[in-house]
């Protein structure tokens, strides 16, 4: 598998030498591939050959006051990937207009809490925005899933494997798809982030390279909040406790004006 992701010479090379460490090394004998492990790795590779992840993007980030400023923006084609489930785009309200009293009160409301921002805050941003050893917010909701789950996993392991596997796939699949609708609106509208439109607004983090208008991480919580909260109901005020938390980190972040957490919401 890594050897089709890294074809250069150097790196195959590099995976052969590991791979043949171990297999030299005090290991048990390798068995043998299952025929049902092959045809899920064919699988795989057939989706990644039509899931249109590898879309070129030629286009140009468009000019304007009220357009996200940044230079090679991340995966502008992202939106149009193939989901795993959603069918057909949601539709949002448009992000308050430029001068727009909505907007003024947004940009405002940034400041206010940013001068405001507690180290609980800041460790609320730091947990949900890359932290070492758990870089991205959709590791940060599989990690949380296990640890409210996992005392009602039944004693048998292969049910306890079965049971909570079948979490993780919903769980990855809801993020997977509430981001890819995300990136589709972030560049249909191309939103500025707060330091765009001032730059005396200092985020706790580096903007990441991509517009504001919805904030994915509100729109992957909320909805995994509810995929989660129709698979475990009992523990459906950990679920949304948890998305209320990730959302907040939005909210004092710098990086989001409240029209984009709520954006992310609704979407």
């Amino acid at each position: 598998i890594l050897e089709k992701f890294y074809p250069e010479a150097e790196v195959a090379a590099g995976i052969s030498k590991v791979a043949t460490e171990y297999v030299v090394s005090p290991h048990p004998a390798q068995e043998p591939v299952p025929a049902d492990v092959t045809g899920i790795i064919e699988q795989y590779f057939r989706r990644m050959t039509t899931d249109e992840h590898d879309l070129a993007w030629e286009g140009a980030v468009p000019l304007g006051s009220d357009k996200w400023s940044g230079k090679d923006p991340e995966s502008p084609r992202a939106g149009d990937w193939q989901r795993w489930a959603v069918i057909g785009g949601a539709v949002i309200p448009r992000p308050p207009s430029i001068g727009s009293d909505e907007q003024k009160k947004d940009l405002e409301a940034v400041k206010e809490s940013i001068k405001n921002r507690t180290d609980k805050d800041e460790g609320l941003v730091k947990l949900w925005h890359g932290n070492e050893g758990n870089v991205t917010a959709d590791t940060q909701w599989q990690d949380q899933l296990y640890e409210v789950i996992k005392s009602d996993l039944p004693d048998d392991k292969n049910k306890a494997d079965a049971q909570y596997a079948t979490l993780q796939k919903y769980l990855a699949i809801t993020i997977a798809d509430s981001i890819l609708e995300s990136w589709r609106v972030k560049f249909t509208f191309w939103t500025p982030r707060p330091s765009m439109y001032d730059s005396a607004i200092m985020p706790l983090l580096p903007d990441p390279n991509y517009p504001a208008y919805p904030s994915a991480l509100a729109a992957s919580s909320s909805a995994a909040a509810q995929v989660l909260t129709a698979l475990s109901p009992d523990h459906k005020a950990e679920w949304f406790e948890l998305a209320e938390n990730a959302a907040n980190s939005e909210r004092v972040s710098g990086s989001h004006m409240p029209a984009d957490v709520s954006a992310g919401r609704e979407l």
